[in-house]
């Protein structure tokens, strides 16, 4: 009876042993590019701005290749009335000029003729006292000393429109810059309404960050939100989520296999080459805290497989 009991405790440890070197961990993940062209909202004085069109989702593209557009009604106006608006500043700046210049030529005029009239009052008031009457002679004297102050006051305002001169071109001159800089930010806003790819690639539409829903062409979308990215798949690997109560039964350098849900008849192989510090709680599968982990994948990788497939990581044997 003893040696059958200790026959049965034999053979039950054996079958832990072979159901522990049998048991799986799944790790939920998905295929990601370690570079990637991020396209975000441009910068505009609206907080706001729709999307007008977007290149196919999974459409390969080249360098170059528009991949976003944006609503550009409102910036288009705004750039024909500021066009205007340095045609204007630069009218207004050249019949400014010529009003400035034909008043200091005015200016100069005037104490051209005070100054000959200051020289012929000179020559009047030169004249010997005793060849003329007093009443002339100190006539001459008051014509002279009104005609000295006469060329003073010409001079004083000729140096005042001097300087109004060269206060009203530097003035205008900034009116025009002033005019001539809105319409350059404007006119890069609308440059930057469409964006086109880098270097070549395959198209990724990105979740919205509220909705969770993919962003599309129609949709509205705020300032520094990401609409698209363009990843490099070239240098592909796994991104995966690891429960915290797992953290121990993954190690560096592990070897996983990977199946790739959009393609059942595709088998992988990789290797655990990241483990993150600190788990995180993904709110949308519930209260559990994660792990991310990076796989590097061994060999060739299909030109089938794409960023955003899903994928199931297999560590076997625990």
């Amino acid at each position: 009876m003893f040696k059958k009991i200790l026959t049965l405790l034999a053979l039950a440890s054996m079958s832990l042993h072979v159901n522990a070197q049998n048991e799986k961990l799944l790790i939920s993940g998905e295929i990601e590019a370690k570079n990637s062209q991020v396209f975000s909202v441009p910068r505009s004085d609206n907080w706001r701005v729709q999307i007008s069109w977007m290149a196919k989702e999974g459409s390969k593209v080249k360098a170059g290749d528009t991949v976003v557009m944006y609503d550009t009604a409102s910036l288009l106006t705004d750039v024909e009335q500021l066009e205007a608006k340095v045609r204007q500043a630069i009218a207004q700046q050249e019949k400014n000029k010529l009003s400035q210049e034909l008043a200091y030529k005015e200016s100069q005029f005037q104490v051209q003729s005070a100054k000959l009239n200051v020289k012929k009052a000179r020559v009047d008031a030169a004249i010997p006292r005793k060849n003329i009457s007093e009443l002339d002679h100190a006539k001459h004297q008051l014509a002279l000393e009104k005609g000295l102050q006469v060329l003073f006051d010409a001079k004083n305002k000729l140096g005042a429109k001097k300087n109004e001169l060269s206060n009203e071109e530097k003035r205008h001159i900034i009116l025009v810059a002033e005019a001539k800089n809105d319409l350059l930010r404007k006119q890069t806003m609308l440059r930057g309404m469409m964006q086109k790819a880098q270097a070549s690639g395959t198209v990724m539409y990105v979740d919205h960050p509220w909705t969770g829903s993919k962003i599309r062409a129609g949709d509205t979308v705020q300032k520094d939100f990401t609409v698209l990215t363009i990843p490099n798949t070239d240098d592909l690997h796994v991104k995966a989520w690891l429960n915290e109560v797992d953290i121990n039964k993954v190690k560096l350098h592990q070897t996983v296999n990977l199946r790739i849900d959009a393609l059942p008849n595709t088998l992988l192989q990789g290797k655990v080459s990241m483990i993150s510090n600190q788990a995180e709680v993904r709110t949308s599968w519930g209260e559990a805290a994660y792990f991310v982990l990076g796989i590097k994948i061994d060999g060739e990788i299909d030109s089938k497989i794409l960023p955003g497939m899903s994928v199931l990581a297999v560590v076997e044997g625990l």
